[in-house]
């Protein structure tokens, strides 16, 4: 399961549900007694993108863009829209 882990840009910061599951018992007394939780460390992974990456995604939005706006012009001529 992953979350987004906004304090570090466009990273995600992934659980394991099994872990979790079987922590919930020190999860639950450690709320009770209003103690921190301790959690292992895990690494983390910085997507980077580069100049090329962003103009091509760029490119093909665009391209998708003006496909879109054809079929929307299709669809209102058939259905006699303006």
């Amino acid at each position: 399961m992953a979350h987004r882990d906004r304090s570090t840009g466009h990273a995600f910061m992934y659980v394991d549900i099994k872990e979790l599951l079987q922590q919930t018992a020190t999860i639950k007394k450690a709320a009770e007694n209003q103690e921190p939780v301790a959690a292992p460390s895990h690494s983390s992974h910085r997507f980077g993108t580069t100049a090329e990456q962003v103009q091509g995604n760029l490119e093909r939005l665009q391209s998708l863009h003006h496909k879109l706006h054809a079929m929307l012009e299709e669809l209102n001529k058939i259905t006699g829209k303006k």
